[in-house]
């Protein structure tokens, strides 16, 4: 792969993450909403978690598929995230 497929695939996979962290705080959402539930709305309430942990699961498998096409994920992050030398004085955690 080229330079910029790379730093495509790598923002695709980093948008692919936070919409799965969304999903998987949606997930706790709806079951707080489902555990309060009065009885008569709990069976809702329920169809809302199961319908929450589907979404989940799907953001979870779009950003696995996105991570499984990237060679090495921490050499891809660290070119595209550490920032230059001269650009900054703050020490590189990527070097010992």
């Amino acid at each position: 792969m080229n330079r910029r497929a790379d730093k495509r695939l790598a923002d695709e996979a980093f948008h692919a993450y936070v919409e799965w962290l969304d999903e998987s705080d949606a997930v706790w959402d709806s079951y707080d909403r489902w555990a309060g539930a009065a009885h008569a709305d709990a069976a809702l309430a329920f169809g809302a978690y199961r319908a929450a942990l589907e979404r989940e699961e799907h953001a979870s498998d779009v950003y696995a598929a996105l991570m499984t096409q990237i060679p090495s994920g921490a050499q891809i992050a660290a070119v595209f995230v550490r920032p230059h030398r001269s650009a900054s004085k703050v020490p590189d955690p990527w070097r010992p």
